[in-house]
């Protein structure tokens, strides 16, 4: 009987390399892609209109809560990280919007928080969070559909601009295409070359 051939071994491993990478590869891309959700804005809107009765609100771009357009994890501004903190919005779950602004406009800021007075919709005035240090509070700017994050006057009519980007986080008008995400096509890539790797493993003749 001829010996068993010891590159059998080392190859099984490379093949289980590989397809561990791509696998690994393809559910970082999909939890990054995750993040970027188009489900938000649309939340942001009934929130506010549930706030703010009686006024009616465009699905803003994400550049409401994020730095830019493409959104994702870790890229919050000011009044997105305020949300976030004070409001309790955890992230990937948009239906958790509404109840965010909730808790966010009931607070009243600590002594350390940028704030400004407040007149709210139902008669009372307090201090309220002033994330971008405009003397405008929060609620007032989204009251006015002005801009929390974006210091006045540049932030005037900033919540719906109307010249917004035609695509990012949730496109309304897709005038251009998204920018390639190269890590999907990576993992898409690892993916089939794994699978080919499985196949041409499966088929080689063993050693007898």
């Amino acid at each position: 009987m001829m010996p068993v051939s010891k590159t059998r071994p080392s190859r099984a491993r490379s093949l289980q390399l590989a397809v561990a990478a791509s696998l690994a590869l393809s559910a970082f891309g999909s939890a990054r892609t995750a993040h970027a959700t188009s489900s938000y804005p649309p939340e942001v809107a009934k929130a506010l209109e549930q706030q703010f009765p009686g006024q009616s609100y465009c699905v803003p771009q994400c550049i409401t809560c994020h730095l830019t357009n493409e959104g994702g994890f870790g890229t919050m501004n000011v009044f997105g990280k305020n949300l976030e903190t004070k409001g309790m919005l955890p992230p990937g779950n948009p239906a958790l919007v509404a109840p965010a602004f909730d808790r966010y406009f009931k607070l009243t800021p600590a002594a350390t928080d940028p704030q400004a007075s407040t007149l709210f919709i139902d008669g009372t005035t307090r201090p309220f969070f002033d994330s971008d240090q405009d003397g405008v509070s929060d609620y007032t700017e989204l009251q006015k559909q002005d801009s929390p994050s974006v210091p006045l006057p540049a932030g005037v009519g900033e919540f719906c601009p109307t010249d917004a980007p035609q695509y990012g986080c949730f496109a309304r008008v897709a005038g251009a295409p998204p920018p390639v995400d190269r890590l999907g096509l990576l993992s898409a890539g690892l993916v089939v070359f794994g699978l080919a790797a499985f196949r041409r493993f499966k088929r080689a003749p063993r050693a007898s």
